[in-house]
């Protein structure tokens, strides 16, 4: 690999071992991206990490509004949003891909750095206390 975008770090934990784990994934994912955009590989294999970067992505955001619904969180209409907005982001970037206008993620992996950092330390706190008394390990 040809360096990491994003480190995981404790601080990035939002105190559920399931949630930590799906975000784990997906900074890994980012940062294959990143590896592929840094190397020397060919519009497939990008695709290919694209797309399993939407299915992690989708997954997860699945997972975490589901748990919405168990719950009283007052903010899940802006976080669904939120979620929305991503999804169509890396949509878009997979149609640029696969139609071969551009192979440059730069924009991408500077906007998917920031979004996952800034969400999981941000957004995604807001509802931990809500998921939380869940009883989720």
């Amino acid at each position: 690999m040809h360096g990491t975008l994003i480190r995981w770090r404790d601080d990035f934990s939002v105190g559920v071992a399931a949630l930590d784990e799906q975000h784990k994934q997906i900074v890994d994912v980012v940062n294959v991206l990143y590896a592929i955009k840094t190397g020397n590989t060919g519009r497939k294999e990008l695709y290919d990490v694209l797309m399993r970067l939407r299915i992690f992505t989708e997954t997860h955001f699945r997972y975490e509004e589901v748990l919405f619904k168990y719950t009283n969180f007052h903010d899940r209409d802006a976080h669904r949003a939120l979620h929305t907005a991503m999804i169509a982001e890396t949509a878009r970037t997979l149609g640029i891909v696969e139609n071969a206008v551009d192979t440059d993620v730069s924009p991408l992996l500077v906007q998917l750095s920031h979004w996952w950092v800034d969400h999981i330390t941000g957004a995604d706190r807001k509802y931990i206390g809500y998921v939380t008394k869940l009883g989720l390990p």
